[in-house]
């Protein structure tokens, strides 16, 4: 069964659930290769991702989730960062980040302490130890990668990858992009994401939109999408990012005037 996390904002015709999804259909046979190329870009990192986790685990006692704190610590001046921004830099829940914290600091690799600027908040601190685990981790996790990455790249391709001004190079949204991926996973025993997506769709507009000027930004909608796939794990999944998804995917038909239909026309 789809997922249909507000009552208001379901569609609760099947018809319209399969039109919706229909109109993803074309998308996903035009872009076909790019869907094997993201297959095989998501299996690898998936790959990657457990083997870094098994050898940061085995050899240090430290998970992903923890060498990302320590690593952004290590990366902040002073080696320390309010517990907000530490949640900001590594993408995760405020909560969350203060679990980890909490076994850090009993590990002996965090400190918290009274903040710098601002007197009813605590700062997580590096201590000695903490460095000295995440200088080592840090040499560890090099050589993983590059022992199942790098080590089979060109020069060449590593140049590109390196100068490609088109590639993600921000490591919060590297890291929320595998995030995603798993979090994606997690949604198969609801229909999946595209079940999921397609529950957040409108109703379709019985007017073309007047100009491009009067296209939105964001819609309550994909507020709710956003809403609800934070929910699910998702990160970086703001109303605007989101309804951009919907357009994109053909959840929402944003054509103006003059321009040419979505799909064509089916007696």
């Amino acid at each position: 069964m789809p997922y249909y996390p507000q009552e208001g904002i379901r569609n609760d015709q099947k018809e319209g659930n399969v039109e919706s999804r229909a109109r993803l259909t074309p998308i996903i046979q035009a872009n076909s290769a790019r869907a094997a190329a993201w297959r095989v870009f998501f299996e690898a990192s998936g790959r990657l991702q457990g083997i870094l986790e098994t050898r940061l685990k085995r050899t240090y006692g430290v998970s992903m989730p923890d060498y990302n704190i320590l690593l952004a610590l290590w990366e902040a001046p002073g080696h320390r960062l309010r517990m907000g921004e530490l949640a900001e830099r590594v993408v995760y829940s405020p909560s969350r980040v203060t679990y980890l914290v909490s076994n850090l600091s009993r590990d002996g690799w965090v400190e918290r302490i009274p903040s710098q600027t601002d007197r009813r908040g605590y700062d997580a601190c590096l201590t000695t130890q903490g460095i000295e685990t995440v200088l080592a981790a840090t040499e560890l996790h090099q050589q993983t990668v590059s022992e199942y990455l790098l080590d089979g790249m060109t020069d060449e391709d590593i140049e590109q990858l390196a100068t490609n001004p088109s590639l993600i190079r921000n490591p919060r949204k590297l890291s929320a992009l595998v995030n995603n991926a798993r979090a994606a996973q997690k949604l198969r025993d609801q229909g999946g994401l595209v079940d999921f997506m397609t529950s957040f769709a409108p109703p379709p507009r019985e007017q073309p939109l007047e100009s491009t000027a009067d296209i939105p930004t964001s819609s309550p909608e994909s507020t709710a999408l956003a809403r609800a796939l934070k929910q699910a794990g998702f990160s970086f999944v703001g109303p605007t990012t989101c309804y951009a998804l919907m357009q994109a995917t053909g959840l929402v038909d944003d054509r103006v005037k003059g321009s040419s239909p979505l799909l064509p026309q089916v007696d």
